[in-house]
């Protein structure tokens, strides 16, 4: 009873003794944003799609709690900075060269399974890759199922800034593709393919104007974990929003944390403390490898 007392006081003037026995007790909390790199283009994050309170919500929707008239409420909100955190262009003649598409969208083989399209080739289309000759480069660009080399048949380029790699959202094909693309690696042979180009970029202003604001914090989507979080946000009185992260983040939760309360910084500061991943600092380090991104000759008609 004593303990308890002495906790009820401590939350009463502000001090976070709930979250802090949660953070010492368990080292799972957080949910780390590392993704590892491979050809599938379902391994890049989508902040352009980014609903963290769900496919149905308003873009920039919020939900949360906060403590108002002696008591913990619901609260939805709209984010004006989450609404605009992506900006896109598109292009629709956009040309490249074959070896330049690093990832692809569709195969019957588990595109995830593979560090780059080099190695997808090498696995899966062994017996096809001893021939780099010309005609044999361009009789499998020209099979049915490489829909990029035959305009208006639904393929397109996609191209992430704070990624970095072109995409190719291909039907089908992968395996004629990969074929054709590893030959024309080893006959350093330039081969141009031309399709519209979808480009998704962060907006500085709004990833900006969103750490300002918030503390943003990447949890574990573990339901015991976040019940106790929310009882130490409840027993604190702190205000929070919390939702999905983007895909392909399954198994992970965003909480923001507003600057403006004292009690929600000081909730922000035990989570800093206990290394919980700063999603806010995540983004500002994806801005500045967004920037960092060098404009070839190839890329140049996108980033101009």
């Amino acid at each position: 009873m004593l303990s308890a007392a002495v906790r009820y006081i401590q939350h009463q003037l502000g001090h976070p003794a709930r979250l802090n026995a949660l953070l010492a007790t368990t080292s799972d909390l957080g949910y780390s944003l590392a993704l590892p790199r491979n050809a599938d283009t379902d391994s890049i994050t989508r902040w352009h799609q980014w609903l963290p309170a769900g496919w149905d919500a308003q873009p920039g929707e919020l939900r949360g709690r906060e403590y108002r008239h002696g008591e913990y409420q619901g609260v939805r909100i709209i984010c004006g900075a989450l609404a605009t955190l992506c900006e896109q262009e598109q292009f629709d003649g956009w040309t490249c060269d074959i070896r330049q598409v690093q990832m692809l969208s569709a195969s019957k083989s588990p595109l995830e399974d593979f560090t780059d399209l080099d190695a997808f080739a090498e696995a899966r289309c062994r017996g096809y890759l001893d021939d780099a000759s010309p005609d044999t480069i361009a009789s499998n660009l020209a099979h049915g199922e490489v829909r990029i080399m035959q305009p208006g048949r639904g393929d397109y380029f996609q191209y992430h800034d704070w990624d970095g790699r072109v995409c190719l959202i291909n039907c089908g094909g992968s395996h004629h593709f990969a074929t054709a693309r590893y030959l024309a690696g080893v006959a350093r042979q330039p081969v141009e393919l031309n399709g519209p180009l979808k480009g998704y970029r962060l907006n500085p202003a709004a990833v900006t104007a969103l750490t300002d604001e918030y503390m943003l914090f990447a949890i574990t989507k573990d339901p015991v974990l976040w019940h106790e979080l929310f009882e130490s946000m409840r027993a604190l009185q702190a205000t929070y929003f919390t939702g999905d992260l983007p895909r392909p983040h399954a198994g992970g939760r965003v909480l923001l944390l507003p600057k403006s309360e004292s009690r929600s910084r000081t909730a922000a500061k035990a989570l800093l403390r206990s290394g919980v991943p700063d999603l806010g600092e995540h983004l500002h380090e994806l801005l500045h490898r967004q920037e960092g991104m060098p404009v070839g000759p190839i890329m140049s008609n996108h980033h101009g």
